[in-house]
């Protein structure tokens, strides 16, 4: 009856552990779920900000190159009525080319600056993504780490803990 009592006993705690494992993995599993739902939410904010930010810039450099030609578009008029009003046709001809011979420079030293801040946005960005990815990855290094110290343990705790209850179940049967 001892023996049957104890077998009952030992088929009774694998049960248990067996559920506590499945519970454990279910836990686990679910856990990774939800981080994954987490950072996709997140990727995805992320992208809806990019767009919104793409899209503001874009307002924002169609307000500024609209303003700046109705400048450019002001200051050629006065430029000229003055020119009219002071010089003769041919100085007048002149100062023109140079005019045009100058805001051709700038726009082509705008565009290359243009184009140099895009690079270096583009650059910044690509960084920032590689360095979020560096730091997930170790994240999950770590992650794994710790989930295999804990499993370790566990089963260290198992195996000490079934030692001890074979010992107590031999030294039992032995005083009995």
């Amino acid at each position: 009856e001892e023996e049957e009592r104890v077998l009952k006993q030992k088929e009774e705690e694998e049960l248990k552990r067996e559920e506590e494992e499945r519970a454990l993995r279910e836990k686990a599993q679910q856990e990774k779920e939800e981080e994954e739902r987490v950072l996709k939410q997140k990727e995805e904010e992320k992208e809806e900000l990019k767009r919104e930010e793409e899209e503001r810039a874009l307002r924002e450099k169609a307000q500024r190159e609209k303003e700046e030609e109705e400048r450019a578009l002001k200051q050629k008029e006065e430029e000229l009525k003055r020119e009219e009003e002071e010089r003769a046709l041919r100085e007048k001809a002149q100062q023109e080319k140079e005019e045009e011979e100058r805001v051709l420079k700038q726009k082509e030293e705008e565009e290359l600056k243009r184009e140099e801040e895009e690079r270096a946005l583009r650059e910044k960005a690509q960084r920032e993504k590689e360095e979020e990815e560096r730091a997930l990855k170790q994240k999950e290094e770590v992650k794994e780490e710790l989930k295999r110290e804990e499993e370790e343990r566990a089963l260290r705790e198992k195996a000490q803990q079934e030692k001890e209850e074979e010992e107590r179940v031999l030294k039992q049967k032995e005083e009995e």
